[in-house]
């Protein structure tokens, strides 16, 4: 019953048809994790099914069009698709750029405070999950919760996602100013 459901809501959500089918299929399993996840009973549960597929669905409809901009933008680049390869001064300008912005980078995250810096490296450079960040935190203040109260593992999982969330969000908005600060020093152009 679950799986038709999810069908209907990922069509209804504009999902591709040939999407349809897979994003049912992780919506299910998904669902079947958040009710074993739960310790308490969930009363409206073909409502949770239905969110989960509709947003599975919408960020296959935002991947989509973050492609297709992208692809736009190449064939209106008239540099995109030179005759000949580059000059050997520009490549070897553009490697210069990308070595002091490398080194940029990592000057910047080697100052930033620790929360921001370890959720950035983790999330962006080792490809964590945002989830998989969250249960490290969950892990970490779990010490203090008691497993058999149900209410404060769930409200300790959410500050946990929320912390998560927190210090990645303020974290690129601190390496953002930060490489806009030493950009502007350097001259990057």
């Amino acid at each position: 019953m679950a799986r038709p459901l999810a069908m209907r809501a990922a069509a209804t959500s504009g999902a591709v048809d040939g999407e349809v089918e897979d994003i049912a299929q992780h919506a299910v399993e998904r669902f079947v994790k958040q009710l074993h996840r739960r310790d308490k009973r969930v009363d409206h549960a073909d409502a949770l099914l239905w969110r989960i597929a509709e947003n599975k669905a919408k960020d296959g409809h935002r991947r989509r069009k973050r492609r297709d901009e992208g692809t736009e933008r190449l064939l209106h680049d008239p540099t995109a698709f030179e005759d000949g390869p580059s000059s050997p001064e520009r490549l070897y300008f553009e490697e210069e750029n990308r070595k002091r912005l490398a080194e940029t980078v990592k000057a910047a995250l080697a100052k930033a405070p620790e929360s921001y810096r370890r959720v950035i490296e983790d999330h962006f450079l080792n490809e964590i999950p945002i989830e998989d960040i969250a249960e490290r935190y969950y892990a970490e203040i779990a010490e203090d919760v008691d497993a058999s109260d149900g209410p404060a593992v769930a409200a300790a999982r959410k500050k946990a996602r929320n912390r998560a969330d927190q210090h990645l969000t303020r974290g690129k908005r601190w390496l953002k100013q930060r490489l806009a600060d030493l950009m502007t020093e350097d001259g990057f152009r």
